[in-house]
């Protein structure tokens, strides 16, 4: 069984990632990646996993992505040159 992350999940393509996964894959073998677990509150209340964390927190990456397919979200607000 394939478990997935999905980073940026609070933004627009990450949400979209998560309820196209919604369709075909249990909630229970989604988590994701927030920076505000306030904005992640809806996927916990759905039964999604929520790792606090951003791009520039390594750690929290290999934590939350163990044993898990990554669907990582590059936008521009993930670099360091645009906040």
């Amino acid at each position: 069984m394939t478990k997935y992350l999905v980073t940026g999940a609070t933004g627009n393509l990450g949400s979209a990632s998560v309820e196209n996964l919604l369709k075909t894959v249990a909630a229970s073998d989604i988590s994701v990646l927030a920076r505000d677990l306030e904005k992640a509150k809806r996927f916990s209340d759905r039964g999604i996993k929520v790792f606090k964390g951003d791009y520039f927190e390594l750690h929290r990456h290999r934590r939350a992505a163990a044993h898990r397919r990554a669907l990582p979200q590059q936008s521009r607000a993930a670099t360091r040159e645009h906040g």
